[in-house]
């Protein structure tokens, strides 16, 4: 992983702890994953969120891995 992707994938879990008041990395984990299955299920008909959401899960999951 490069040093930007990190330094990306460090400021979503700052910025929703923050905002949603979490203080463990696996409720804002939590959180982000809940809302990935929102979008496939809800807006599961519609190319550009389900290509955003998607995109996000894989620059989540690669950072994570």
């Amino acid at each position: 992983m490069r040093g930007d992707d990190v330094w990306a994938h460090a400021q979503v879990y700052t910025r929703l702890s923050e905002r949603l008041g979490l203080s463990d990395h696996l409720m804002v984990l939590n959180v982000m994953l809940s809302k990935i299955a929102t979008n496939l299920k809800v807006y599961g008909a519609c190319d550009d969120v389900v290509t955003s959401t998607l995109a996000f899960f894989q620059a989540r999951a690669r950072a994570v891995g």
